[in-house]
């Protein structure tokens, strides 16, 4: 819906909110969206041919073609979707919890190959 785009929408929620939930929705806001970007970027960076240029696609066979175009479409779909908050509450703590997660997990594993590494 276009009431829930903008920085309206995200004030009217802090407006709203305690010290805490306001942490919380940043939280999910900021987890949320760099998922959304990274997982654009992956998809981007997956469709896209390995031994030709951005310029080259229009002359792509039929096949690598196919790819690069449902790969741009899930980009745009990501892109659009960065833009929809979710409407409850709930939703962002979800998105804090994957988010802390992911954290979680990748510092253990920066810890165990740094410790492999040394």
């Amino acid at each position: 819906m276009v009431s829930d785009l903008g920085t309206n929408a995200i004030k009217e929620r802090l407006a709203s909110s305690t010290r805490r939930q306001r942490m919380i929705i940043f939280a999910g806001i900021m987890f949320r969206s760099l998922f959304i970007v990274v997982f654009a970027s992956a998809a981007l960076w997956s469709s896209l041919p390995a031994d030709t240029a951005i310029t080259a696609v229009p002359r792509l066979p039929p096949a690598d073609f196919a790819r690069v175009v449902v790969g741009a479409a899930v980009c745009l779909g990501a892109f659009i979707r960065l833009f929809y908050l979710p409407k409850d509450d709930h939703a962002y703590l979800t998105w804090t919890y994957i988010g802390a997660a992911c954290l979680i997990t990748l510092a253990l594993l920066g810890i165990i190959g740094l410790g492999v590494r040394a």
